[in-house]
């Protein structure tokens, strides 16, 4: 077996193993997410909450002073998407900037 053959079964055989992203923001294209027609949804009450809030992926970039991430809990997401975003200016930050 030579080492191109063998370098590239080694590669199907580790995306069988771990497959696909857990993240469905991670498994679009930031030109995906910039197109189209987005709204905002609730996220889904469960048995255990009745308003459930999730951090918005946005804010949680961004370092305040100190050097630690900011933690912003939102209860709203993109219904496309289903990723959690604050409503303003996360949400339209989101969805027109490249790189937010």
């Amino acid at each position: 077996m030579s080492h191109l053959n063998f370098r590239l079964q080694l590669v199907e055989e580790l995306a069988k193993i771990y497959g696909e992203s857990k993240h469905s923001s991670q498994n679009t294209t930031p030109s995906d997410r910039l197109t189209g027609l987005h709204f905002p949804s609730h996220i889904q009450p469960t048995q255990k909450k009745k308003a459930p809030t999730k951090i918005c992926i946005v804010c949680s970039q961004k370092f305040n002073e100190e050097g630690q991430r900011v933690r912003n809990e939102s209860r709203y997401q993109c219904a496309q998407y289903n990723v959690t975003l604050c409503v303003t200016p996360c949400f339209e930050k989101y969805h027109t900037v490249e790189n937010f």
